[in-house]
C-alpha cells in the first residue's frame, strides 16, 4: 500500500543503528528479518526532465509482525527531520 502521505512512526533500534522495533497507528512489530537500506539515489525515469538533485534520508526496508495479532507487514521507513517516518507498506 502506497501511503499518500509518510505517517509517523516510533523506532528502536539495535547497537549497529538497525530497526528492531515500531509502533506503527498504535500496534508494536518486532522485525522478524534482516532490515535492508533502502537507496537514497531515486532512479527517475528517462522522460523526466528536471528531477530533484537533493538525496533522500537513510532508510530501511524490514518484515516485521505484530505483537499482538501476528499480522505480517513490510516496511519502509525513513529518517526524517522530524522523526521517522513510514513511506510503504506491504501486506
Amino acid at each position: 500500500m502506497l501511503l499518500a502521505q509518510p505517517t509517523p512512526v516510533a523506532v528502536w533500534l539495535d547497537a549497529a543503528d538497525r530497526p528492531v522495533r515500531l509502533v506503527y497507528r498504535g500496534a508494536r512489530y518486532t522485525t522478524i528479518d534482516q532490515p535492508t537500506p533502502l537507496p537514497q539515489d531515486i532512479d527517475w525515469p528517462p522522460g523526466i526532465t528536471h528531477p530533484p538533485t537533493e538525496p533522500r534520508t537513510p532508510g530501511w526496508r524490514l518484515t516485521a509482525r505484530s505483537t499482538a495479532t501476528g499480522e505480517t507487514l513490510v516496511f519502509d521507513l525513513r529518517q526524517g527531520a522530524s522523526g521517522w517516518q513510514v513511506e510503504q507498506v506491504y501486506s
